[in-house]
């Protein structure tokens, strides 16, 4: 189903399908009533996400921002059709000398290897300081591999033989999509939770979407409202728990048929991240669609400090949040980002929803035009000493700061937003609102 990603990925997917089409008896149909089929994911999270499962059944395939090139989604749509990484054979020791200790690299007994070793597979990973080749003279491919080697089409044959390749219809897009307002839902247990869908384009639906979930714990009310616009009520259970899905299944009047899905992470009421609004930007990258929302990072990763999380301390994350050095950015929104949720308080400071920073001046503003100030991150936020700099005025679809009456919360040509003095009308990107 392309019905859940971008028009970018949704081309990238039919490019990938067709070279295998092209090259093997396999075909990649549109979905009408199957219980098993493939969808696209293409969150905007700036985390580089490129998985799937290997082999059929209802399978995704995430691709993140960083996972959009031809070669990367080649590789995963090859996953699901049986195939694991080449380099993870038993006999690659003959052919590549690799690190255990990458968990990628570890050799897998009982996934499905065809032929002889091919390193020159689209499944075989690039080489570098974990990867490389027993012998050095050895010719390889060059990257990024976008087509299939004769390996990866002879074990395609030996796999899927019997009809002759390059027959049958090549696989199309079917145009239809879903706006879905969160891909992701983070609910307590016995709590409800709403999505909202717009089936996009303005298309006649032949019968009444039909929803169904993979875990009993979650039950989900759709409300109509007006036109291909839908509401859905998600309910958990006072037990359960982990993350399921939603499949939101519909079919038009000519035909077609889609499918949205929305994952939905089931936690203990204390495990809940405190939600608040997003501080989120009308200005857009240059082709995309993406709303920027503010986001605190950390200057030091988590994973540098707690290589192994399973073992960190409630209290010991705590003191790691409060003392780590903090900056502000652009981001992509991701509502379930903790850090990247902002509230604002009684009295005007805008705070994050860990309570523990503000967002405040690194240096104040002179009367000079043409000054910035960076924004950063304070642990000062409290009611003996708030920091004057973190009073903001919503005020013309601006965010002023209070302090500084001519600034305004404002985009740079880093990733660090900047103060600018707000009299700049002529700059479009400095229009913020709470959502």
């Amino acid at each position: 189903m392309l019905t859940n990603a971008s028009p970018k990925t949704r081309q990238l997917f039919l490019e990938a399908a067709k070279e295998i089409s092209r090259n093997s008896a396999l075909r990649f149909m549109e979905r009408t009533d199957e219980q098993e089929f493939i969808y696209l994911v293409d969150t905007p999270h700036d985390e580089v996400d490129c998985s799937t499962f290997i082999g059929r059944g209802t399978n995704a395939i995430t691709l993140t921002l960083g996972c959009q090139h031809p070669s990367i989604v080649l590789h995963e749509l090859m996953h699901v059709v049986g195939f694991a990484h080449e380099d993870q054979r038993l006999d690659r020791d003959q052919y590549v000398t690799a690190d255990d200790s990458n968990p990628i690299l570890g050799k897998v007994s009982n996934a499905l290897h065809v032929g002889p070793y091919d390193l020159d597979s689209v499944m075989h990973h690039t080489f570098g300081k974990d990867l490389s080749l027993k012998n050095p003279t050895a010719k390889v491919r060059a990257w990024p591999r976008d087509t299939l080697s004769k390996g990866d089409i002879a074990a395609l044959e030996a796999l899927y033989g019997g009809v002759p390749k390059n027959t049958g219809p090549m696989p199309t897009d079917n145009g239809l999509s879903v706006v879905v307002s969160k891909r992701r839902l983070v609910l307590a247990q016995n709590t409800t939770g709403e999505v909202g869908l717009q089936i996009l384009p303005a298309v006649q639906l032949s019968i009444e979407p039909q929803i169904k979930t993979s875990n009993d714990f979650i039950k989900v009310n759709s409300i109509r409202d007006g036109g291909n616009n839908f509401k859905l009520s998600i309910r958990t259970e006072p037990y359960g728990g982990g993350t399921s899905k939603i499949f939101f299944h519909f079919r038009t009047t000519d035909g077609k048929a889609g499918t949205a899905v929305i994952d939905v992470e089931i936690v203990k009421p204390q495990e809940l991240p405190q939600s608040f609004r997003q501080l989120v930007s009308a200005w857009k990258p240059i082709g995309s669609n993406q709303k920027q929302c503010l986001e605190a990072r950390q200057q030091v990763s988590y994973g540098e400090r707690f290589p192994n999380p399973l073992k960190v301390e409630e209290e010991e994350f705590i003191a790691f949040l409060r003392d780590t050095p903090m900056s502000a950015v652009l981001a992509p929104c991701d509502s379930n980002k903790s850090l990247q949720l902002w509230k604002q308080d009684e009295l005007g400071r805008l705070l994050s929803s860990t309570d523990m920073h503000c967002l405040t001046l690194a240096e104040p503003l002179t009367n000079n035009a043409t000054d910035s100030a960076h924004i950063k991150i304070t642990n000062e936020c409290n009611q003996d000493q708030p920091p004057a700099t973190a009073k903001w005025l919503y005020e013309d679809g601006k965010l002023i700061n209070a302090a500084y009456p001519r600034s305004a919360l404002s985009y740079t040509a880093g990733e660090v937003p900047a103060l600018f003095p707000k009299e700049n009308r002529q700059v479009p990107w400095q229009q913020w609102i709470w959502y």
